[in-house]
């Protein structure tokens, strides 16, 4: 087969899986889409590797995790360790689990394995050694994780304990105040504490949740687990596939930013301009409660720091006048950009991108019209544009299994983001109103203040986000974990964060630069990035000032650093040129070595920028 046949099977499974999401068809298509792979020509881009190991025959969720990924856009490679292996490959450090050197661990270990009696016969020992048998339990935990960081920065995905569907006492269970529902989320507590709290990079996948929201009764089938030791039912195999979906998702950078909605029959019932504000559905009755009910979820991911917008045909006038209305939940201060004209939707979606500076794969858009979805679609393929379901009381429960705004952890920065975008209103009217039109007058008076920071453990989380999300201001596009951002510092990289205050308020952490001894004389720049809030505003100067100074803190004479060029990274061409750089090397695929000697060429910082700069140097 060659590689038109091969690219063109590819794509009618690729839609055969995009239309069927059920297990079946996974598992059917699966060993199909595995062999066609071996006859691609690589993308290293695309390829994501990740490890299972666990208890029982796993190999179907292996399958169906491949597919959840082939739909998502990667290539995966995948590591399935032998069966109940887990333990043996994870403390051995020659065994094949470090050789695969996997981007993602997932871990799914039986309660039955870490807590037998616990699982199985708990009332045959007393409180005191049901407690030792927890600590006993959640030991084995810490062991295997700590002996897995000693070898791998991998992103690390641990199932929780799924609590018996029948425990021991029966119905009776409840009263026991150390009965076995008590015992597993007592366990499950301590476990989501341990990964927190204890080591970077490890997320728990609530699968007692994921049971439940499948039903008990429908997560297993005891007929398979006898028969050949497997864990779960085509049902549970799907919606496992889901959840771990939203977890490699969140931790590669695929988080969108925007929420783009409709208006008329999407935030409310009814036409504006026909049924007037007092005839629209919205309110305590039905159908108008399920917009209000579906306003709200949209205003807990506000609040979570996603961005909304409007993109409407209507007259704005009357459009506006709707949110005046007693029932709304969502008030025009809520979006940050708004277009509502006669235009057609996808030019309108450009200029709302352009106007927040972000990207058009950065955005969703939901529109109860299958007809707009679709131009936007065929037009802006990068805007996620999910289907709405035709009842509108199943708004908000579409809206909460979307997965595209799911984040591995919620930052400062986050919850910041609607107040910055509020802020950078205010900016661009002072920059509007700046009298002598000069770029210097109108920075100046923002009164900016940088503030540097060694990375600690508070900001990784942040800094991590930062790699995987910046594309506009970012030289190499190097994304990171948070455990590979610490073992780069543990390995005596420079890790600096950029805060930046003025006086329209705090933007929060909006800048990274990682530097890298090449030799005893020659540092990199591995990574230097900007949010894009800040772009424009010369704060690079103040990272790269703090940098050459703790450079030459370490005895260093010259920094490089690389701009690799995308389609996206445009903005961050000329940052090395404009302060002082000289070009080394060019490639023919467009990448640039600079270089810059400490002792001759001092990195200056603007004037109007305050520096206070705290990290530790040396």
């Amino acid at each position: 087969m060659d590689n038109v046949d091969t690219e063109e099977t590819l794509d009618h499974y690729l839609r055969l899986i995009r239309d069927d999401r059920s297990a079946r068809t996974a598992l059917m298509v699966a060993p199909r889409l595995a062999a066609l792979q071996q006859g691609s020509p690589p993308d290293p881009h695309a390829e994501l590797r990740f490890a299972l190991l666990g208890s029982g025959t796993l190999d179907q969720l292996r399958d169906c995790l491949a597919v959840g990924c082939y739909r998502d856009g990667w290539r995966p490679r995948i590591h399935l360790s032998g069966f109940d292996q887990y333990a043996q490959e994870m403390l051995v450090p020659a065994s094949a689990l470090y050789r695969f050197d996997p981007q993602v661990l997932i871990l799914a270990v039986h309660p039955r394995q870490l807590f037998p009696v616990l699982h199985e016969y708990p009332f045959e020992i007393t409180v005191s050694e049901r407690e030792m048998a927890i600590e006993a339990g959640l030991d084995t935990v810490r062991q295997l994780l700590t002996a897995f960081r000693r070898q791998s920065q991998a992103v690390v995905i641990l199932h929780n304990m799924v609590q018996p569907q029948h425990p021991a006492l029966g119905i009776a269970d409840w009263r026991d105040p150390f009965g076995q529902r008590a015992i597993f989320n007592e366990i499950n507590m301590r476990m989501a504490r341990l990964a927190r709290d204890e080591f970077l990079g490890v997320h728990i996948l609530d699968a007692d949740a994921v049971q439940a929201r499948c039903g008990k009764s429908r997560a297993t089938d005891v007929r398979l687990w006898l028969a050949a030791r497997l864990p779960w039912s085509e049902t549970m195999l799907q919606e496992l596939t889901t959840e771990h979906m939203r977890y490699l998702g969140a931790a590669f950078g695929r988080a969108r930013k925007c929420l783009v909605l409709d208006l008329d029959g999407t935030l409310w019932g009814g036409v504006v301009g026909e049924d007037g504000v007092e005839g629209l559905k919205l309110g305590a009755d039905a159908p108008g409660n399920a917009y209000v009910m579906f306003q709200r979820e949209i205003l807990r991911l506000w609040n979570r720091g996603v961005l909304l917008a409007i993109c409407s045909k209507n007259d704005p006038d009357q459009a506006m006048a709707a949110f005046r209305h007693p029932a709304m939940v969502l008030r025009e201060s809520h979006f940050a950009a708004q277009r509502i004209n006669w235009e057609p939707k996808p030019s309108n979606l450009r200029q709302i991108a352009a106007e927040l500076d972000l990207g058009l794969d950065s955005m969703v858009f939901l529109d109860d019209n299958p007809v707009e979805r679709a131009a936007v679609r065929a037009a802006l393929p990068q805007v996620l544009c999910p289907d709405l379901p035709t009842d509108p009381a199943y708004y908000r429960q579409a809206l909460v299994e979307l997965s595209a705004f799911d984040t591995l952890a919620v930052t400062e920065e986050d919850l910041r983001r609607n107040a910055a975008y509020t802020a950078r209103t205010h900016r661009r009217r002072l920059e509007a109103d700046n009298s002598d039109g000069s770029v210097e007058s109108y920075l100046s008076k923002l009164e900016t203040r940088v503030e540097i920071t060694a990375a600690s453990a508070g900001v990784l989380p942040r800094l991590a986000q930062l790699t995987q999300k910046t594309n506009q201001f970012n030289l190499t596009t190097r994304r990171y974990t948070e455990t590979e951002i610490r073992a780069l510092q543990s390995d005596g990289a420079i890790v600096s964060a950029l805060r930046v205050v003025d006086r329209f308020g705090d933007n929060g952490i909006v800048g990274l630069a990682i530097a890298v001894a090449r030799s005893h004389d020659t540092w990199e720049l591995d990574v230097l990035l900007l949010s894009c809030r800040v772009i424009g505003r010369d704060v690079e100067s103040g990272l790269l000032s703090h940098v050459a100074s703790a450079v030459r803190a370490r005895g260093g004479a010259r920094i490089q650093g690389w701009f690799l060029p995308t389609e996206r990274n445009g903005p961050a061409r000329d940052c090395y040129a404009r302060h002082g750089f000289r070009l080394h090397t060019a490639t023919t695929d467009g990448g640039e070595l600079w270089e810059i000697g400490l002792e001759t060429n001092p990195i200056t910082v603007p004037s109007w920028i305050e520096m206070e700069d705290a990290a530790v140097v040396a």
